[in-house]
Order: C-alpha cells, then structure tokens, then sequence
C-alpha cells in the first residue's frame, strides 16, 4: 500500500518550514497553542521516518476521517495570529491545503488517460495515431469563401500516412476493394463491384474486359501479302488491322505510305517505352541492391553501438559499486576486464554457452520469468535490426515502434546483466572492497633491516592470501584482514 502523494508533499513542506509533523521527531514544533495536528507514526516505526509497515486504505481513510493531516479551517488559532510561529503554521495549512486541491484536480484529470497511457505509453506516438485517426474525416473547406462545403475529405490523412509509412496506401487501398458495404439501392457487394456497375459495366465480365484486346483479332498475313510490302515496313503492316489490310489493294500508295508510317512509330514508340521501363527497373534493382547493402551497414553499426552501450553502462556501475584493489590498479582493471568478458559473451547468442556454468556457480540464471535469455537476446537484436531498416526506408512510424520495443528488451538485458556483474565481482575477489569503504586503501607493509626499510609481502594484503579461493580458511583469512584495515560489513 503506498502512501497518498499528497501527505508526502504535506509532510515535506512542513518540514522545509520547520514545523513538526509529528514523524521523525522534528527539530522544532510549535507550542501547544499552535500546535498543528501530528501525525503519529504506525506502530513498528523507528521514529526516524514513516514506517515500512504502510496501513491499507481502509486504515487510511479511518484515520483520515477522524483526524485529518490539515484542519479544514484555522479556528483553533484564533487570538494567536500575531505570533511568529502561528503565522508560520498558518501560511503553512494554507499552503498544504492549496497543494491537496490542485493534486486532487490532477489527479482527476489523469485518472481517463491512465489506461491510454499503460496502452500505447508513447506519447508521441499517442499524438501520431490521433491526428491520423481525425485526419481521415476532414471537412473539405471552399478556398474562396473559407467555409465549409458539407464534404469531408481523407487525402491530407493519407498522403501523410504514405509518406511515414511508404505503400500503406495501397494495402488500404487493397482492403477497401475487398470490403462489402451496401450501395444506394442497398445492395451489399464489394466496393470493386460498385465501381463497375457505377461505370455502366457488368462486375460479372470482369475476365471478357480484362482479354479484351485478345479477343481482337487481325488474322494471318500471307507471304504474297508481305512481298507487296517494303522489308522495312513489314513489321509495321503486320500489325495494321485486318479490316485495313483486306482493302490494301484499294488504297493510293501515299494512303498505304501514311498507314506504314503510322504503324511503324507506334512500333518505335513501343519499343523506347519497353526500353525505358527495362532501363527503369534495372534502377530500381540497383538502388534497392544499394538500399539493402546500406541497411544491412546500418543494422550491423547499430548493434554494435547498442551493444557497446549496454558493456560500458555495465562497466561503469560495476566499477562505481566495486573496488578489486585500491593498493595495485593494473589487477583492479585485470579483474573487471574478467568479468565484463563473460558478461559480453552472455549478450553474444553464439558465445553465450561458454560462461552458463560460470553464472550458474554464482546462482545466477539469466531466464526471466516469461522468456528465456537467449530468446530476449534475439528478440533486441530482431527489433534493431527492423528499427533501422525502417527508419532507411522512410517509415517513421513504424520506425519508431520498432525502436521502443528494442529499447524495452535492452532495459531488460541490462538490468539482469548488472545484478549477474555484482554475482560475479564478488565471486571473483573473494572479499569486495567497496569505494565507500575505502580511506586510506591497502597499503604496502614494511619492516626494517639493515639498511633501511623493506617491502613485506605484496602492495595489496589480500593477494598474500595462501589459502585457495572460496574456502573456509581463504574467507576467514580475508575478515582477519577486513579488521586489522577498519572495515565494515562486505557489499
């Protein structure tokens, strides 16, 4: 049960202002004249801050309606308003009770939006689904009179749409043949059928209209006909029509020049527009060849910064939380390069098998509850790789989904890695030095001879341990040092 927000703020002001609340044992507290009312602390409390035993909300508002935090009204004050401290108590409830109304307003503001938020959680993407979502009825207004027309209008949604997200058009497109809604007359049908009959035609002919020019025939050119002809030309006579052909005979020869001439552009023209779009598709090919090579550099530069972001944010909070050795840094830096090298082969799938037995002896198992390590490795990795490749093809929207689940499993990873980290430093050092533990650091013992002084034994104590790693001897050896050095309890 957590604690009312407002109470925290109410408690928190009157301590800025140096007024007892009743928890914690405040330095100051006004007489009892002006005594506010206090909060007592619930029972297993300290008295050294609110009790980690929090009443349930019954509780609560038992309490609440029998002793409110802040007095409706200022009554019990009365005749000692000239005071210092009951001027500081006043301003105080008044205050307090300011921050209790606004808070209740907010929070009856945001308690709609609570469930939108834990859906979409994006607020951007939120705004995004809104404004396309109104965008697809926009009433159409008259550039002359700036008034609307009556009609609405979904093209600014769409041509938004199609440039976020490039060929959503043509799926929408696609999805409204398809969809059967209910003409005028109140005929159901698809909306491709509708289009036909709106056109004068039958949607039952659609295969007749589409072998339309098949079903055309100019019949068969004899070799007598050809011999007629020019060598040059005879390509084109040969797709004349066989209407024209059967009076070919009949024709002037500037009739039958003018028709050959005629057919043979069209040949022509049909043959720059076969070459073109051959010439068209083969840029097309090229640049989606290119557009793919660049993805894939893309997607491989992205793991891999993401990757080396998760290995330095886990080496940074390993190396602020754990100190190996204070007296020799060259086997501090030894040791934790040890550690983040097993922690970068568990984020590598392939080499992720070499340290499992390793986390296992330090009872870490890198499953989460509703997946396995290996499968939210996989899907990080899957949902970078689409965010780029999204984002290298223009489709913002999609893009940005794409990178907010990527973001959701590296938090994931990075948050079972760092507890792992702690698991395997301390595993590692036997004993853990902490930075806050440190004052002076290990230092190097000496003891006279005669010329001097001499070194006696290593720079760092608990490198002359002789005991082997993890056994009894080799931890109490290590508390012998821990005592003799000043330290406290081990992290």
């Amino acid at each position: 049960m957590k604690i009312p927000i407002f109470k925290i703020v109410q408690l928190l002001y009157f301590e800025d202002v140096g007024l007892s609340t009743g928890v914690g044992g405040g330095e100051s507290s006004p007489p009892p004249s002006a005594e506010i009312p206090q909060v007592s602390a619930p029972a297993g409390s300290n008295g050294e801050g609110i009790s980690q035993e929090i009443p349930n909300a019954d509780t609560e508002q038992r309490q609440e309606a029998a002793a409110p935090l802040i007095p409706e009204n200022d009554d019990d004050l009365k005749g000692q308003e000239t005071l210092p401290h009951v001027q500081a108590a006043i301003q105080a409830r008044q205050h307090a009770r300011a921050l209790e109304k606004d808070l209740k307003t907010y929070k009856g503001q945001y308690e709609p939006w609570q469930p939108l938020v834990e859906q979409i959680g994006d607020v951007e993407q939120a705004k995004y689904y809104h404004e396309t979502f109104s965008g697809l009825h926009q009433p159409v207004v008259d550039p002359n009179t700036n008034q609307p027309t009556g009609r609405y209008t979904s093209l600014p949604a769409l041509q938004r749409m199609e440039q976020e997200q490039p060929g959503i058009v043509d799926e929408i497109f696609s999805d409204l043949l398809v969809m059967r809604v209910p003409d005028e007359t109140g005929l159901v049908d698809t909306l491709q059928r509708h289009m036909y009959r709106a056109a004068g035609l039958d949607p039952d002919r659609f295969e007749d209209y589409r072998t339309i020019d098949a079903r055309t025939v100019n019949g068969l050119v004899t070799a007598e006909e050809l011999a007629a002809v020019p060598q040059q030309y005879q390509a084109a006579y040969k797709s004349l029509p066989e209407s024209l052909r059967g009076v070919w005979k009949d024709l002037s020869d500037s009739e039958k020049q003018y028709h050959l001439n005629t057919a043979q552009t069209a040949i022509k023209a049909q043959e720059l527009e076969q070459r073109f779009e051959q010439t068209e598709r083969a840029k097309q090919e090229e640049a989606q060849r290119q557009l793919e090579s660049r993805i894939e550099v893309a997607q491989q530069e992205s793991l891999t910064n993401h990757t080396q972001s998760i290995y330095k944010s886990l080496r940074d909070n390993l190396s602020s939380r754990i100190k190996f050795s204070e007296a020799d840094e060259n086997l501090n830096s030894a040791q934790l390069n040890g550690v983040m090298a097993k922690l970068y082969c568990a984020i590598d799938p392939a080499a992720s098998f070499l340290v499992e037995d390793e986390f296992k002896a330090v009872g870490v198992n890198l499953d989460f509850p509703d997946a396995k390590w290996h499968d939210v490795i996989n899907s990080f990795t899957d949902a970078d790789s689409k965010a780029v490749k999204l984002l290298e093809e223009g489709q913002i929207a999609a893009a940005r989904q794409a990178r907010t689940e990527a973001n959701r499993h590296q938090a994931r990873i990075v948050s079972r890695l760092d507890s792992a980290a702690l698991a395997l430093a301390e595993k590692a050092a036997g004993h853990v030095v902490t930075k806050s533990q440190i004052s002076t650091g290990a230092t190097t013992r000496t003891s006279p001879n005669g010329n001097g002084v001499q070194q006696n034994g290593n720079g760092n104590p608990y490198m002359d341990n002789p005991h082997p790693i993890s056994s009894p001897e080799y931890k109490a050896y290590n508390r012998n040092i821990d005592r003799q050095l000043g330290y406290g309890a081990q992290v």
